[in-house]
């Protein structure tokens, strides 16, 4: 049977106007009282990071690591967005922190159910978050004025605040409070940056040394002072026990103008660290708070500055370079050792310094976090291959990684660090390789392929735009005419929503006729009617849908939704309520209100699946910690017949429910990550395509309830290939192809070619995986189906005049050039990898690269592809300008 070519126009969409938003903090967990004994050496951890725009993203490490009883590895894809949190609008994330709800539990790093969130919004709230529920569980008043600073104490039983009427509170959280404990005494200052001192072992008196004692009770620590940066050119000591000020350190002015400290920390041995807005780094002495060296590190603003466990020191700021400091030992005949003899013969230096970013970098986090409790000495001490990892982030909206092992570290060891993004590079900071995640961490646009269009959305702002329909079939391309618009797209509605926090999903119906769109609180619903006169598009909102789900949910379960899809036929809305796991099936139709069909309460449900049927050695991760039970439904997916409905949430559940019978149909095996696509295959509908954030894929037989044994080698081969590429898979798609160019689906049990309907179903399919920079398509060949010898030599030369037949793809918007078989240009295309996958037939995959910074990507038909692309110089230039100084002879 001839494999057939097909033309597709291609639609290089360039005009949307979406942009994230900066990042403003970055938190890992702290060191705990159980890791300072014994450290995770083997685990990374969550990372929060928030956004100028009020979202809290949490991301989790993912590997491509599936099965070590197969030895299967990959490149590992670091840190991947996990799931976001929406603060009330409008506001912005100005601190994070991470405290353990059991400091002294040996709990995982990776393990949310063990964690404490607290934020800040630059306002007078202190935030605490649920992370079961993915909501604010409580908010407590600093009861003087806008929060400027937020840090834990080293035991993390409380959180001090620094206040803009320059009062340091502090907050009691142990053992589940969220109270203000008491206040120190006023200053007329405002306090920018805060960081507490070492503790010291709480001594026991002569009668508690006679009895026997737990171990807890012996590490009994009592904090002893903090310090803090302030608006008034100065650094201030402070004594916990009275809450005073016991001293005050001065640093320097320029033109009379006070100098802003806005970073401050304290290292292990007391030494305070400093970084102000005339860019000087400053090492000040514990005891006495004398200078002890300063370095005129930054051209500008220092802006924030973290510390390591081995007591290296970062600083950063507006001139977008990460700057090292690292202490080195001075000989006992240096003169200069006098000057810091209350700290040792040790001296610091300015090691290195790299730019990373290209606008200024608002905040830093180290993994393992530094710990001002010492560690006791042990006879086996773990050496671990992960070096630690420096993250770094800003107005650039991308978050920077970068291993920053110590400089020599490891030369001499049994046990060398690697560098997980360049696992034959060096680990330490100077000459490390390091990763930039992209700055679309999930889908942000939607699409309504009947009605040609196209949706994106931005905190509480929702836009539609058309694409034109060229005039002409496929295979006369080349003289189509481009729309009257003259660009080949038009707006055609902008909306700004009243929403509570940030929207958190949208969709549009296939034919255009619906829009959802929601945020954590509220669902709204839109008619959509197309004005003929204007072109535009008219919304009619549906407002009873509000009522009707307050009247079916229960009071604890929230009206808003973490994903929502409509079917197909327009006829059913589905929506995954925020942080409850509630799966809501509603009927809509033009003209009535929606009814409730049925509500599956199957996510809400503890993990009870753990063993079941499927390939259990591919669900394997080593070391993988699933966590705590988190109901959040994250992917919804409908078949093209509007029968079958899959959900997945984050705990790797996946669920596959009857909307014919409004019945649960099957449970999937439990997968390590969560998925990050979920697509039927738009021909047969019985299978289902589950897409992995660490780039690997399965495909699920529905009908049979299982993984059928030919997807094995397939999945096997593909992700194989799309492992090497560093950005996360986001997006998945069948690609919808003619009758006369598919080739029959294998089948099940081996006898012969599927059955649907009581026929052979042509049913060849071709696959479209995307992630930020890259498009991946292979071919479901049968496995069943032997290849002559002949026909394999066609079908090779029907490749070979593929690759020479393709038309260069323009990067202009108003143009829709003919790609043929979905391939790149040739300047943009890599060579096709045929990867022979049984005996009896092969797979024929190929990745593209040329496109860059993909926001979606989407088929309106079988003969047209559209593919979003945001690109970077675009996004910055609507930013304002970078620190830049002119230097002499320029």
């Amino acid at each position: 049977m001839d494999s057939g070519r097909q033309s597709v126009r291609l639609h290089r969409c360039r005009f949307l106007d979406w942009s994230p938003s900066p990042i403003t903090a970055l938190a890992f967990p702290p060191a705990s009282l159980a890791t300072a004994k014994k450290p995770f050496n083997k685990v990374y951890p969550v990372l929060a990071i928030g956004r100028a725009n009020g979202a809290i993203e949490i991301w989790k490490w993912t590997t491509s690591k599936v099965s070590k009883e197969k030895g299967t590895t990959g490149t590992d894809r670091g840190w991947v967005m996990h799931q976001a949190l929406y603060t009330p609008r409008p506001s912005k994330v100005d601190s994070l922190v991470f405290t353990w709800r059991d400091p002294s539990s040996n709990a995982r790093p990776d393990d949310l159910g063990s964690l404490r969130l607290f934020s800040t919004t630059g306002g007078t709230l202190l935030f605490e978050w649920d992370l079961s529920h993915f909501a604010i569980r409580r908010t407590l008043p600093s009861q003087g004025g806008a929060i400027w600073c937020l840090a834990p104490n080293p035991t993390g039983t409380i959180l001090a605040i620094g206040c803009e009427d320059g009062c340091v509170r502090l907050v009691d959280i142990e053992d589940d409070e969220f109270v203000l404990k008491r206040k120190f005494d006023r200053i007329k200052t405002r306090i920018l940056s805060i960081a507490w001192g070492p503790p010291q072992k709480q001594q026991q008196n002569a009668h508690s040394m006679e009895e026997d004692i737990s171990e807890e009770e012996q590490d009994e620590w009592k904090d002893e002072w903090l310090v803090t940066g302030c608006s008034d050119s100065s650094l201030r000591k402070w004594e916990i026990k009275s809450g005073r000020a016991v001293e005050k350190m001065s640093t320097d002015r320029t033109r009379g103008e006070p100098t802003l400290v806005w970073a401050v920390g304290v290292l292990s041995d007391g030494t305070i660290v400093s970084g102000d807005s005339m860019g000087v780094v400053k090492f000040w002495d514990r005891i006495s708070c004398t200078q002890l060296q300063s370095f005129q590190a930054h051209g500008a603003d220092v802006l924030c500055l973290a510390i390591s466990s081995t007591n290296a020191v970062y600083t950063s700021g507006v001139d977008q370079k990460v700057t090292e400091f690292l202490s080195v030992q001075v000989s006992g005949g240096d003169t200069r050792s006098s000057l810091i003899s209350s700290v040792g013969q040790k001296r610091w230096i300015q090691s290195c310094s790299r730019r990373l970013h290209s606008h200024d970098i608002r905040s830093l986090a180290l993994w393992p976090a530094h710990s001002l409790i010492p560690s006791p000495p042990s006879p086996k001490t773990t050496i671990s291959t992960n070096p630690p990892m420096l993250v770094s982030a800003g107005l650039d909206m991308t978050p920077v990684f970068i291993p920053c092992a110590p400089p020599g570290h490891g030369v001499d060891d049994a046990v060398k660090p690697i560098n997980p993004f360049n696992k034959s590079g060096p680990a330490t900071f100077e000459d490390a390789h390091y990763h930039r995640a992209s700055f679309l961490s999930s889908s942000a646009v939607c699409f309504a392929p009947n009605a040609r269009l196209v949706a994106s959305w931005s905190e509480a702002k929702v836009s539609l735009w058309r694409i034109g329909s060229p005039q002409g079939s496929s295979e006369d391309a080349e003289e189509a005419i481009p729309p009257s618009s003259g660009k080949g797209w038009d707006k055609v509605l902008d909306m700004e929503l009243r929403f509570k926090s940030n929207i958190t999903c949208c969709t549009l119906s296939r034919d255009g006729r619906w829009l959802a769109v929601s945020d954590a609180e509220d669902v709204k619903l839109f008619h959509l009617q197309n004005d003929e006169t204007s072109g535009e598009i008219e919304p009619k909102r549906v407002k009873s849908l509000s009522r009707i789900l307050s009247a079916a949910l229960p009071n604890d379960i929230r009206r808003g939704a973490s994903s929502i899809a409509i079917s197909p036929d327009s006829k059913k809305l589905i929506m995954g309520s925020t942080g409850s796991g509630s799966l809501v099936v509603l009927g809509i139709d033009v003209g009535s209100e929606p009814t409730v069909l049925r509500i599956f309460e199957q996510h809400r449900q503890a993990d009870a699946q753990s063993k079941l049927r499927g390939d259990s050695g591919d669900m394997e991760v080593d070391g993988h910690a699933k966590g705590s039970a988190l109901p959040q439904i994250s992917r919804l997916a409908v078949s093209a017949d509007g029968q079958w409905l899959a959900s997945g949430d984050l705990n790797g559940r996946i669920f596959i429910f009857n909307l014919d019978s409004l019945q649960l149909h099957t449970t999937l095996p439990i997968f390590p990550y969560a998925p990050a696509a979920l697509t039927f295959d738009p021909k047969s509908s019985r299978y289902l395509l589950l897409a992995m954030p660490n780039n690997t894929i399965k495909i699920y037989d529905v009908e049979s309830k299982s993984l059928p044994e030919w997807q094995r080698p397939i999945s096997e081969v593909v992700s194989k290939r799309i492992s090497t590429h560093r950005d996360a898979l986001v997006g998945a798609s069948f690609v919808p192809s003619s009758s006369s160019s598919l080739l029959p689906l294998p089948a099940i049990n081996g006898t012969g070619p599927a059955m649907f309907n009581g026929k052979a179903t042509p049913a060849y399919q071709s696959v479209i995986l995307w992630g930020a920079n890259w498009i991946c398509r292979f071919r479901l060949y049968p496995r069943n189906t032997p290849v002559s010898g002949s026909a394999k030599r066609r079908r090779d030369e029907e490749e070979s005049n593929e690759d020479d037949d393709h038309e260069d793809v323009t990067d202009r918007d108003d143009e829709l050039p003919t790609v043929s078989g979905l391939d790149p240009p040739r300047e943009g295309r890599k060579k096709k990898d045929r990867i022979r996958g049984s005996a009896d037939g092969e797979l024929f995959l190929s990745v593209i690269t040329q496109y860059k910074h993909l926001l979606g990507v989407e088929f309106l038909n079988s003969n047209e592809m559209v593919v979003v692309e945001r690109p970077i110089l675009d996004v910055l230039s609507d930013m304002p300008p970078a620190y830049f100084k002119a230097r002499y002879g320029t």
